[in-house]
C-alpha cells in the first residue's frame, strides 16, 4: 500500500483546493486531521481532489466523514471533487454520499453550494 499525501493546490472562489494521494486508510486519520486543521475555518470551503487515492477503506471513510463534521462544526463546509469509482461505491454502498457533497470534477465542487446543515448527525466510529 502506498503511503498518504495532502498538498494544497490553490484558491479558487473561495474554496481551498487540496489534494489527496495514496491510501486513504487505518494510517490516514492523524495525518489527514493534521495537515487540513489550519484549512478549516469559518467560511471556508475545503474542496478534496480524490482522483489520486488508490487506496480506500473503512477507516478512511471514518477520517472523512470526521473531517465533514470538522468542517461544518468550525462554520466552513468539506466537498469531494472526482472521487475515484472504488470510493463512489464504498460511498453508495455506506450511505456516506447523503451526508458528504461529492462532485464529478474540481470545478463541479467549487461552484457547489455551501451546505447549511448541521453535520452533528453523523456517526463516526473511533
Amino acid at each position: 500500500m502506498a503511503g498518504f499525501e495532502l498538498s494544497l493546490r490553490g484558491v479558487a472562489n473561495n474554496c481551498l483546493i487540496a489534494a489527496a494521494a495514496g491510501a486513504l486508510d487505518y494510517l490516514t486519520p492523524q495525518t489527514l486531521q493534521a495537515d487540513t486543521q489550519a484549512l478549516l475555518g469559518p467560511g471556508r470551503r475545503l474542496v478534496l481532489d480524490l482522483s489520486q487515492v488508490d487506496f480506500f477503506d473503512s477507516s478512511g471513510l471514518n477520517a472523512l466523514l470526521r473531517l465533514h463534521r470538522q468542517a461544518a462544526e468550525m462554520g466552513g463546509s468539506l466537498a469531494l471533487a472526482q472521487v475515484p469509482t472504488r470510493v463512489q461505491q464504498v460511498l453508495v454502498m455506506t450511505g456516506a454520499d447523503a451526508v458528504l457533497e461529492v462532485y464529478p470534477t474540481l470545478d463541479d465542487a467549487v461552484a457547489g453550494p455551501l451546505p447549511a446543515g448541521d453535520a452533528s448527525h453523523v456517526r463516526i466510529d473511533e
